[in-house]
């Protein structure tokens, strides 16, 4: 069993990685609707590289680790999840090709078909994955019961609260009350919807998400209450979109240990699941490796790139 966490672990912790990363993506896009002058049109350019397409590594090691550990659950899972995959993918595909149209063609600012196209798609691919976890979790479809438009409603003001901060924050100085404002409301909104989320956990008759990885998660959602107002008194932006990029980050672990002993409930437990037993081991210290070296890589990618955008200049 100890082995069998540790696998889900990891895999839910990188596709914790992807949806923090893939809020910053939005907050990037975001950006790309705001009318402005050269200057914020140049300084949003800085952040609309390639660097960013990293996002998608941690997706796909999510996906084959996911298979890999939990290869017997494929095929219902996959019958599961299939339509809501689907529209992420595709939505991923369009992603990729405005990005590509946008580096390599025509890079616009303000309101736009392609900024629109790049908006859309980078909510939706994220928020189909969040469905398709909702499922699992839930054993519906997000649309078929309470508990299911909670979280999604609730994803989507989280993923919404850390892009807007993180715009916010990159752009601290340009004083941009519209969005400020924006921002804060979005936030509150998450609050009361995770708030929301919880009483309806503690008035269902499964029990299963009253544990202490749901506990710990609900802990986590009042904190962020006194991390708004801190915010909004100290007027530390900083502090915001940490906050809630370690909340995206640890919240696809503590709901899946939450469905423990599920992997996808009611009819699919986590031990028949997982088919590892033999190389279980090695390939958690080469998953467990991933880490440091994509952190690596990124800062040597990162450095290179700026040392060479300032050549440029």
């Amino acid at each position: 069993m100890p082995v069998i966490n540790i696998a889900l672990f990891l895999v839910m912790l990188l596709f914790g990685c992807y949806a923090s990363l893939s809020a910053f993506e939005l907050s990037i896009a975001l950006l790309k609707l705001l009318p402005g002058n050269a200057k914020l049109a140049d300084k949003n350019k800085q952040y609309f590289t390639p660097i960013w397409e990293i996002t998608n590594v941690f997706l796909v090691f999510g996906f084959t680790s996911f298979v890999v550990f939990f290869n017997r659950a494929v095929v219902p899972i996959s019958e599961l999840v299939l339509t809501v995959l689907g529209v992420g993918l595709t939505a991923l595909l369009i992603r990729a090709a405005v990005v590509l149209y946008g580096y390599y063609y025509k890079n616009s600012q303000g309101i736009t078909t392609a900024n629109i196209l790049f908006v859309l798609s980078s909510i939706t691919v994220p928020l189909s994955f969040t469905a398709a976890g909702i499922t699992l979790l839930t054993g519906k479809q997000f649309y078929c019961n309470n508990m299911g438009w909670s979280l999604i409603l609730t994803s989507v003001a989280g993923l919404l609260t850390l892009a807007t901060s993180f715009a916010l924050y990159i752009h601290r100085k340009d004083q941009h009350i519209f969005l400020y404002q924006i921002c804060m409301f979005v936030a509150l909104m998450y609050s009361i919807l995770a708030a929301v989320t919880i009483q309806i956990s503690t008035h269902s008759v499964d029990d299963r998400l009253i544990s202490w990885p749901f506990l710990f998660w609900s802990g986590l959602v009042i904190l962020s209450f006194i991390t708004i107002a801190l915010t909004v008194l100290y007027k530390k932006l900083q502090m915001l979109w940490m906050y809630f990029a370690l909340l995206t980050l640890v919240t696809p672990v503590l709901l899946a240990f939450s469905n423990v002993p599920y992997l996808a409930f009611p009819n699919l437990q986590i031990q028949p699941s997982y088919g590892a037993e033999a190389y279980g081991a090695a390939a958690i210290i080469g998953l467990a490796a991933i880490f440091p070296i994509i952190a690596l890589g990124f800062f040597l990618f990162t450095r290179l790139y700026f040392i060479s955008a300032k050549g440029k200049r």
